[in-house]
């Protein structure tokens, strides 16, 4: 049995409308997003760390997206590092480099 895409879209925007994060901002706007931002230590045995910051939010609001949007979540500035990752389910993962 085949899943409407319809019901996956209104899913999507229910989940992310309720709880996705307060303070993401594309081009000015608020918009519905989840905001990740994994750490990770780097296994070199020289105690460095980093972190993997990117957003997930509906692939009708990522398409717009390029490396020069402007970007802040809760008033930082990142830019998007390309290509985005979409998902096939309507949702796209934008990975995050901050300014």
């Amino acid at each position: 049995m085949a899943i409407d895409s319809s019901l996956i879209d209104a899913l999507n925007t229910t989940c992310v409308e309720t709880l996705g994060d307060d303070e993401v901002r594309i081009n000015g706007d608020l918009v519905d997003a989840f905001f990740h931002d994994a750490y990770n230590e780097l296994g070199l045995g020289v105690g460095m760390e980093s972190s993997s910051p990117y957003l997930e939010l509906l692939s009708s609001v990522a398409n717009s997206v390029t490396s020069s949007t402007a970007i802040s979540v809760s008033g930082v500035n990142y830019k998007a590092v390309m290509p985005l990752e979409p998902d096939g389910t309507g949702m796209t993962i934008i990975r995050l480099e901050e300014l």
